[in-house]
């Protein structure tokens, strides 16, 4: 067995060099390919475990218009770490690869079909097909981190990187109020939104919507007696609800509200019920002093809420008009300003359509139905229907067998709860197509539920036929 590691290392080293060069004919990054070359064959041979957050952190932060042009040579460094783990422990054997629960191997060939198929009536197919194979990528991404897993520690692993993530971001953004000022108002009155790295405070938010809901699990855990633990977990709460109300996304906020309340809600009922008060005293608050109400008022933009009817009634008329097989992935844009009213830059002070940015409904349901049709709508609505399948199988099988994993299993649920609720007012988070900034991290909880169910249900685990 150490013959055939060592073998692989070998093969695994060659295979790098010859990717690299491959690269460099491709892209003007020799001396960046170089570096993460020597870096690859350093953690190969000493530290294996270092490469799953390395490679982690660099899908996720190397990201921004000021690295975009870095992001492709990312990308392919961090894809080559994957293959590396993956082939150095499981080499070409098929048989003991680890085994993904039928329902979902089913769910995600009529997710790539349907894509196919939608693609296919586009009027611009190439697109939807590039589509498709991020997708597949994407997909080969997640299956390698969920083989990976050996135990409990390797979860730890990738959910302290995505809290290492959220710092990373958030000091990026204070970084952005240093050189800026902070600033609470523009002159015109309007909240100002800082965003960091990702330059987009959704996106900030969709992590924090994982990340504070696992930190709130984690008190709850082993290491609920560790007091240096509980004190950095509560600095490191404090922190991320500080960069939730930076990032000031409304979406996110209901997130995690969400998640945490089902997280408290199974795993310490006193608490769930102290918060519902406190929530039920800041809402008498808002509804009686007129100071309250304005903060409020102001900071969740509750006079901007009517301006989503117009996105919404964009995307239910493409709907009626390509109910079939929709638009087409990622053509929503191209549709979009063929659906609204003619005064609609007028009416929002637009002067161009670069000022709006990329449109989109407002609503993952309505987008995935727009672009892949009805069809569409069954694969966003079956992602729930699984995932929460096998999250609520966890929680009941927890509790009485893998006791260590039951607050793991409960605080999945909730936060597969909390991107729920976002996903009616957003279209990111764990079917944007196989962007990996945006959907990675919810799928590393996804497939930790998927790990969880395998340990308690041993059958599931290996190819043993």
């Amino acid at each position: 067995m150490q013959n055939q590691l060592a073998e692989n290392k070998k093969v695994f080293i060659i295979l790098s060099f010859i990717l690299t060069a491959l690269l460099v004919l491709l892209l003007n990054y020799l001396p960046v390919l170089i570096v993460l070359n020597i870096i690859l064959i350093i953690l190969l041979f000493f530290r294996n475990k270092l490469l799953l957050p390395i490679s982690i952190i660099l899908f996720l932060t190397i990201t921004g218009e000021e690295l975009l042009s870095y992001r492709t040579v990312i990308n392919i460094a961090a894809i080559l770490i994957m293959a590396s783990l993956f082939l150095h422990k499981y080499g070409l054997n098929f048989k003991i690869y680890p085994r993904v629960p039928n329902y979902i191997i089913l769910y995600l060939f009529f997710l790539i079909i349907v894509l196919f198929l939608s693609s296919s009536f586009s009027n611009v197919p190439n697109l939807g097909y590039t589509v498709v194979l991020r997708m597949l990528v994407f997909l080969i991404i997640c299956y390698t981190y969920f083989s990976l897993i050996e135990d409990r520690k390797t979860l730890t692993i990738y959910f302290i990187t995505l809290f290492f993530t959220a710092i990373f971001i958030g000091i990026s953004i204070l970084y952005d109020i240093l050189n800026t000022g902070f600033l609470l108002y523009t002159i015109e009155g309007s909240l100002v939104r800082y965003g960091g790295l990702y330059q987009n405070p959704n996106y900030i938010g969709l992590l924090l919507v994982i990340t504070i809901p696992i930190t709130v699990s984690m008190f709850f855990s082993n290491y609920k007696n560790d007091r240096i633990i509980k004190f950095s977990l509560t600095l490191l709460l404090i922190l991320m609800f500080i960069l939730l109300f930076i990032s000031n996304s409304r979406s996110s906020i209901l997130g995690v509200a969400t998640a945490v309340l089902i997280t408290l809600g199974i795993l310490h009922k006193k608490l769930f019920y102290g918060i519902i008060i406190g929530i039920a005293l800041i809402i008498v608050l808002y509804l009686n002093l007129p100071e309250v109400n304005d903060f409020f008022s102001m900071y969740l933009r509750l006079e901007r809420l009517y301006t989503r009817e117009y996105f919404w009634s964009a995307g239910l008329d493409i709907i009626f008009d390509y109910p079939f097989f929709g638009i087409g992935p990622e053509m929503f844009e191209n549709y979009f300003y063929t659906y609204i009213p003619s005064d609609f830059f007028l009416f929002f002070g637009f002067k161009t359509t670069t000022a709006l940015g990329t449109p989109h409904p407002h609503n993952l349901f309505l987008l995935f139905t727009a672009e892949n049709g009805i069809l569409g709508l069954i694969i966003a609505v079956g992602f729930f229907i699984l995932f929460f399948f096998y999250a609520g199988k966890n929680i009941s099988e927890c509790r009485n067998k893998n006791s260590e994993y039951y607050p793991l299993a409960v605080v999945s649920f909730g936060i597969g709860a909390g991107i729920l609720m976002r996903a009616f007012f957003e279209v990111t988070g764990f079917l944007t197509y196989g962007f990996i900034t945006r959907d990675l991290p919810f799928w590393l909880v996804f497939i930790s539920v998927v790990h969880i169910y395998n340990l308690n249900n041993p059958h599931n685990s290996l190819n043993n036929s």
